[in-house]
Parts: structure tokens; C-alpha cells; sequence
């Protein structure tokens, strides 16, 4: 889990790094930068599962985006507040 957090955050550093280059040294607008590598990211990540949208099967997952039966405020909105 060490390794694969650790390069995790090297990836990260260096798609950061090359938005940082497209800004300071090619001048384009820091928006476009960001929107150029959010699509290249997610195309990489569409050719990685081969067009497959990632499903969890596990029905708990459910109860975080949904509501708590009988409590009319949103799962997420319960989360948010644990959160801060």
C-alpha cells in the first residue's frame, strides 16, 4: 500500500509539473491547462479499463450517495459535517 500510495503522489507531482510548464513556459491561460490534462487523464483512464465504467457491486456503497430511510437530509450531507 506504501509503494502504491508513494507513486501515486510521484505521478501526481509530475502531471502537476507539466501543468506548471504549459503555464509558466508556453503561457497558456492556467484554465486550459487544467482542462487539457483532465481530458487527457480521463481518456487515459478509459483506455486503462478498456470503456469499462468501474461498478461496485457491494450494496453498502450505496448508502453514502443516497439518504437514510426515514432522515429527509442526504447521506452525503451527514458525511461533509464528520468530515469538518
Amino acid at each position: 500500500i506504501i509503494v502504491a500510495f508513494l507513486a501515486a503522489c510521484v505521478v501526481s507531482m509530475l502531471f502537476g509539473a507539466f501543468n506548471g510548464i504549459l503555464v509558466a513556459q508556453f503561457k497558456i491561460q492556467p484554465m486550459v491547462a487544467t482542462l487539457i490534462l483532465y481530458t487527457a487523464g480521463r481518456n487515459i483512464a478509459a483506455w486503462i479499463n478498456q470503456n469499462q465504467l468501474p461498478i461496485v457491486s457491494d450494496d453498502t456503497f450505496g448508502y453514502f450517495g443516497g439518504m437514510i430511510p426515514g432522515i429527509p437530509i442526504p447521506t452525503p450531507v451527514f458525511i461533509a459535517i464528520a468530515c469538518i
